[in-house]
């Protein structure tokens, strides 16, 4: 089962903006996050482990104060960013990353998604000799209230039990 949307938001690459848009693909254990409409140029941020059910919080006062979860290791994703050489070749730059943390908040009308995380140093496409330095990464992006069932193909039954929570964390904040 994967999931997929643009959201309106943003990814940073150590402080500069890629893009005002977020193109999200979530599978069972990944999440990658890219540029949304960019034809030539594609950054991507890989995420694993990562499942849907990190997304979903049924307490409404953890709803509306938010969550959070770390992630850390040897690698936990990676960055990609190319094609640099001639559009069909292929070359893009990678860096692993080590750390993320995502926070999500549940407002009454979305749910607010902030990931942060760094990378080790890179290796270049264009001269695999040539070490890139680490980087540090940050995106943004809020899931609409009318597209969260859509994004995470939730039965009828379950889009209502979500919504209803959605109301009791809006009407006790």
């Amino acid at each position: 089962m994967s999931y997929a949307a643009e959201f309106e938001g943003r990814i940073l690459l150590d402080d500069i903006v890629h893009g005002t848009a977020v193109s999200a693909y979530l599978s069972e254990d990944e999440l990658v996050l890219s540029k949304a409409g960019s034809q030539l140029q594609k950054l991507n941020i890989f995420l694993r482990p990562f499942s849907p059910s990190m997304l979903f919080e049924h307490n409404p006062q953890r709803m509306t104060d938010g969550v959070f979860f770390e992630i850390k290791g040897t690698k936990v994703g990676s960055v990609t960013h190319g094609p640099l050489g001639h559009p069909g070749d292929g070359e893009f730059d990678f860096r692993d990353v080590t750390s993320y943390r995502l926070d999500m908040k549940c407002l009454s009308d979305r749910i607010n998604i902030e990931i942060g995380g760094a990378t080790t140093a890179g290796i270049s496409c264009l001269d695999g000799h040539t070490l890139l330095p680490p980087m540090q990464f940050s995106v943004w992006f809020d899931i609409p209230r009318q597209g969260i069932a859509e994004f995470f193909k939730l039965t009828d039954a379950a889009r209502d039990r979500l919504l209803m929570a959605f109301d009791l964390a809006a009407a006790e904040s």
